[in-house]
């Protein structure tokens, strides 16, 4: 062989390498929308600051192209987004029109083909959570604040404007048809309805599951909590967007990372719903906590007595099938690691959830005694004021006890004596008869305070006590979630598939 023909084989063989196809191509697309920041008080900052610099990073530090619609009202915030965020695309404040407008952008892309086979969309979505509505009309995923409102409290965002994501359902389904690389990240509370969308061609994160709040970069994503801001779930997650780094690993590092949060972040690749299918429910119950701002552990017992003692059997019963299936995974992991973690790992989580239930044990005592005063109170309303049934039957016995009457009358006073000065005889008869009801409330109110049996207010002085005190099931319940991510982890390890997943194909 000549030197010639040398050089031209070399030549050939350099050619054929660099057209190999390597799984990206110059002119692949690249997209990041980073949405959210909505539902904050009025003032300068928000509790999102910390996220705004992290996603910043991401997004000065690599090559994609990002559009973000983030706040708005808030002037350290958005001189912090103009600074920190100043490679991408400000499609304005977080409100329904432009949320709207970038959902609509993204499906027009996807169905126009400007986003092909093998391109990468992410889509972040970081704001204040609502719970999932019930009925006909719910939402399939949930709705989320948008900004220039305020939530004013946890589960529905009552004072916020809200939208749903459901039109994130669309935008999976066309990116799976058309071979586009689809991630979504949802770190609002109640986040773990993201996963109602099901498919199994994109990559769905939450930042915690559907029937708890999550948490954000120093604080409660709607509240006021504070925490670590190196050690939640958001911040780990918003940290690890570095070029190179798939989501199935990044997901993993950061869920196992965050350390004192009561949460339950999902993922849908195969492996994470089979662990959501096998512990979630059962869990969730020892993810409830009281203190100042939240106060959910309660909701198992119920308001009022009817039923009780049959929510307390169903507790129990949900507490040993889940420390039993523990046991038995317990048993199936020691076979798969011979040093024994494993093992320590189920082991603390059963010991974690003994401890909260122990600690319900106790409280259940002053929930009995409450329910059993309750009836005693029915007793003296049905046979002392049988006849005034109207004015205490739609009151739950102990609510009943509570309201502040004296106020109510105030009100109403002022109210029918502003109306009779202004001749409006109509309105005043009716306050006149509304304050002679509340007036009939107040009479029975003080006869049943002053005829309960010492027994009975004894009992409701210590579910008072145990109400007050309750505030340690945060950290009950935050250990249990420490534990159960570590027990997460490695039930991740054993289900997880040598074959490809949305969520391990989409690499930074």
């Amino acid at each position: 062989m000549t030197a010639y023909t040398k050089n031209i084989l070399f030549t050939s063989l350099l050619i054929s390498i660099t057209t190999i196809p390597l799984g990206y191509s110059a002119d692949q697309k690249k997209q990041f929308y980073f949405l959210g920041g909505g539902g904050e008080p009025k003032g300068e900052t928000t509790i999102f600051d910390g996220e705004i610099k992290r996603v910043g990073s991401f997004i000065n530090n690599s090559d994609w192209d990002s559009t973000v619609s983030f706040n708005g009202g808030h002037a350290k915030t958005e001189d912090l987004m103009r600074s920190k965020m100043a490679k991408a695309k400000n499609a304005g404040p977080f409100i329904e029109k432009n949320y709207n407008a970038m959902m609509d952008e993204m499906i027009a892309k996807l169905e126009s083909g400007e986003l092909k086979a093998g391109d990468q969309l992410m889509v972040a979505i970081d704001t204040h959570g609502a719970k999932r509505s019930i009925g006909k009309d719910a939402e399939k995923t949930h709705r989320v604040a948008l900004s220039y409102s305020e939530a004013k409290e946890l589960t529905n965002l009552s004072g916020a404007r809200t939208v749903d994501l459901d039109k994130l359902d669309k935008i999976a389904d066309l990116a799976g048809k058309k071979g586009v690389k689809l991630a979504v990240a949802d770190l609002s509370c109640y986040s773990g309805n993201l996963l109602n969308i099901k498919s199994d061609k994109v990559c769905l994160i939450s930042g915690s599951g559907p029937e708890q709040y999550s948490y954000g970069a120093g604080t409660l994503k709607v509240g006021f909590l504070s925490f670590s801001q190196a050690n939640t779930f958001s911040s780990k997650f918003f940290d690890s967007l570095k070029k190179g780094k798939n989501l199935e690993d990044l997901f993993l590092s950061a869920r196992s990372s965050s350390t004192d949060t009561p949460d339950f972040p999902m993922i849908n690749t195969s492996a994470g719903i089979a662990i959501n299918d096998l512990i979630y429910k059962m869990i969730t119950p020892y993810l409830d906590y009281n203190n100042d701002q939240v106060s959910n552990f309660g909701r198992q017992y119920g308001r009022t007595g009817d039923g009780f003692e049959e929510r307390i059997c169903n507790i129990d019963s949900n507490h040993h099938q889940l420390i039993d299936l523990l046991k038995q995974y317990n048993s199936l992991s020691i076979v798969a690691d011979e040093s024994g973690r494993n093992s320590d790992d189920f082991k603390a989580l059963r010991s974690a959830l003994e401890e909260y239930r122990s600690y319900q044990k106790t409280y259940e005592v002053s929930m009995r005694g409450k329910f059993e005063a309750e009836k005693e109170v029915r007793n003296i309303f049905e046979k002392q004021f049988p006849n005034d049934k109207k004015a205490w039957s739609e009151y739950d016995p102990l609510d009943f006890l509570t309201i502040d009457l004296d106020l109510q009358i105030k009100r109403y006073q002022e109210y029918a004596d502003r109306e009779k000065n202004n001749n409006n005889k109509y309105v005043a008869v009716m306050m006149d008869l509304t304050l002679s009801q509340l007036k009939k409330q107040k009479e029975i109110a003080a006869y049943v305070k002053a005829n309960l049996s010492e027994n009975s207010k004894a009992k409701l002085k210590a579910q008072e006590d145990a109400y007050g005190k309750s505030g340690v099931t945060k950290n009950l319940a935050s250990r249990v979630s420490l534990e159960a991510k570590k027990v997460f982890n490695t039930l991740y390890k054993s289900l997880k598939k040598p074959e490809s997943n949305p969520c391990r194909d989409f690499v930074l």
